[in-house]
């Protein structure tokens, strides 16, 4: 998909590489059969955001807004998929164990309530494949900086198995002058208060999903991608 890697540059062009802030990426995995089963099938995604026990209880809903609408962008410009929506999931819903198993069990994996809504949803007449969970371990305010700490994990709708995840982490300066048109954009479209945020949601997403795999799609999907993506713009 050679346009969508032109879009992809084009997009990053327009808003500004900020790479004085690394974020450190660990607890990496990817399903092991990805390339024969799910990536020919798991194209389709809904974006989930939810919190850790305790985590987040100061912050208002346009963070998070801001935060899914940076992944949904880099993700849509830099991977493959077709992303069908986006959701901000009750606090607390994942009190004990988050969603994703990497083995199927006996009996089958029940997908937990949450996952199994979106999974069941309608899309304007598009059915999800996976759902692709962004779970905040820390997100808050550190004097001139924010400090992050998600996991993504991407779910298969199908199975209920774990298809890929990666946690990141790190403290970034809400002030970068390689970012300030990326932070006035986020900040126009989502509210003041995301701005001391959006350099670090920026800069955390870009090497987060550094390591997500990207599925195989034939003519029709990336049709529907076209549609999917000029929607969202």
């Amino acid at each position: 998909m050679n346009h969508m890697r032109l879009c992809g540059f084009a997009f990053g062009a327009l808003i500004g590489f900020g790479l004085t802030n690394a974020c450190m990426v660990s607890d990496t995995y990817t399903i092991r059969y990805y390339q024969l089963d799910e990536g020919q099938r798991v194209k389709r995604v809904v974006l989930a955001a939810s919190f850790a026990p305790g985590v987040g209880e100061t912050i208002e809903p346009a963070v998070l807004e801001m935060y899914q609408g940076v992944v949904r962008e880099f993700v849509s410009h830099h991977h493959e998929y077709i992303l069908l929506d986006a959701r901000i999931l009750p606090r607390d819903v994942f009190a004990a164990n988050l969603p994703g198993a990497t083995a199927i069990p006996r009996p089958p994996l029940a997908l937990t309530p949450p996952i199994q809504g979106l999974c069941a949803a309608d899309y304007d007449g598009r059915k999800t494949h996976s759902v692709l969970l962004n779970h905040f371990y820390k997100l808050e305010r550190q004097g001139g900086s924010a400090a992050l700490r998600v996991e993504a994990r991407l779910i298969d709708c199908a199975t209920g198995l774990l298809v890929w995840r990666a946690l990141g982490e790190n403290s970034y300066a809400s002030e970068d002058s390689d970012l300030e048109q990326t932070i006035r954009g986020y900040t126009n479209r989502y509210g003041e208060s995301v701005r001391p945020y959006v350099a670090g949601a920026y800069l955390l997403v870009r090497k987060l999903y550094d390591s997500m795999p990207d599925p195989t799609l034939n003519e029709d999907d990336i049709v529907e991608k076209i549609e999917v993506d000029a929607l969202a713009e």
